[in-house]
């Protein structure tokens, strides 16, 4: 046991002086490393990587997520005080982009029609929260053309989630091979496994059954293989491909 002991700390050392090195920390952590040889590299974990782990996309939306849990409408509350303090467009931009990101898109879309005609409309974010909240709510032909001005405003700009919102926005108005070519398009390149898990649905929806559940167990086999905080970011999809292969 005091050899396993000796090797762990000896790896836990050596880990935080190659990252100490890399990040351009090496002095004066190295004597914390090597003098004080466990105590230093926890505080070196402590201090220097911690911090950067929690900070990262994924540690936000799992902190977001349970925090959600305890109080959904926590931040709601602050973004509508500051939207009926200022009526700013930012804050009301926060504000509506806070009741899409807590499923209340149907509240977020007036919102947003009253800031599109604005001379801030052509904002990217505006745009792409607009045509979400129009997706969300069932207005597949206006977020159809809120996303072909965003493409024309734009040309160089690649969006992942404006292109799963223009394949959904098509899917729902059943243009079917423009949908399809679309969703083939952005599950190649769309991080997660959102795009995916919608373009299976749409598959299921238009009778092509045994595609659509070729691509649920791609999800659950990915997901089933990742490590946890991968299974927390996506258990939405994950739970829709399990409940779709066992629904079959």
């Amino acid at each position: 046991m005091g050899y396993i002991y000796l090797l762990g700390v000896g790896l836990l050392m050596l880990t935080c002086v190659i990252h100490a090195a890399r990040n351009g920390l090496l002095m004066p952590w190295i004597y914390v490393i090597v003098f004080l040889p466990f105590i230093g590299s926890l505080a070196y974990l402590i201090v220097n990587v911690l911090p950067q782990v929690w900070a990262s996309p994924d540690a936000q939306k799992i902190k977001d997520a349970a925090l959600d849990l305890r109080d959904p409408e926590r931040n709601l509350r602050k973004f509508r005080h500051e939207a009926e303090l200022s009526n700013s467009v930012d804050a009301r931009q926060r504000l509506a982009d806070e009741y899409l990101r807590i499923g209340r898109a149907d509240e977020g879309l007036p919102i947003y029609r009253a800031l599109a005609p604005t001379g801030f409309a052509d904002d990217p974010r505006l745009q792409m929260g607009y045509a979400q909240a129009l997706v969300e709510t069932g207005n597949f032909a206006e977020a159809e053309e809120v996303l072909d001005r965003f493409q024309r405003e734009h040309p160089n700009k690649t969006d992942a989630e404006g292109h799963l919102l223009y394949a959904r926005a098509l899917a729902g108005q059943d243009k079917r091979a423009a949908a399809l070519d679309e969703y083939e398009a952005v599950i190649g390149y769309f991080p997660g496994p959102e795009a995916l898990c919608r373009y299976a649905q749409y598959l299921q929806q238009i009778g092509r059954k045994d595609e659509a559940m070729g691509h649920y167990r791609k999800i659950v086999r990915t997901i089933d293989t990742s490590p946890p905080h991968v299974k927390r970011i996506n258990r939405r999809w994950y739970q829709a491909a399990k409940s779709a292969i066992a629904a079959a």
